[in-house]
């Protein structure tokens, strides 16, 4: 692919910071486990899911040994895996922002999906937005 790489802008952290989004979702390491498995195959530290998790949870987030790979592996992600990490991770939607926040993910699709569950200073959820009806700027 030819052209600058665009960055998205992720919403603040303070954005998520609203009632339900500290509620932990349950913990299913499955998905997450085959998610590693493809887009970390090869990788010297390949993370699991029960790490992930871990770090997420944490104020002090991902290592620094691991945090180029694991924002890597963000940047990859794509729908249904994005889903998969969010809602099985172990972790709530503020925790999981903060780890997105702190790795510097600004892949197209992750931001978008991310931006669902910020409230972008309004107090209020923003409609929305269906990542698997978005455009790549480059197609």
């Amino acid at each position: 692919m030819d052209g600058p790489i665009i960055q998205y802008p992720l919403p603040r952290l303070c954005s998520f910071d609203y009632p339900g989004a500290h509620d932990r979702h349950p913990f299913e390491p499955g998905p997450i486990d085959c998610s590693f498995a493809q887009h970390c195959a090869g990788a010297a530290q390949r993370a699991t899911a029960r790490m992930l998790r871990d770090w997420m949870r944490s104020e002090d987030g991902v290592p620094v040994e691991y945090a180029l790979a694991m924002r890597e592996f963000f940047h990859q992600l794509i729908g249904l895996e994005l889903i998969a990490v969010h809602l099985g991770g172990g972790a709530s939607t503020y925790e999981f922002a903060r780890t997105l926040i702190n790795l510097k993910v600004y892949a197209w699709k992750p931001v978008v999906y991310l931006s669902n569950f910020s409230t972008q200073g309004t107090g209020e959820l923003l409609e929305m937005i269906d990542p698997f009806q978005l455009k790549h700027p480059y197609t």
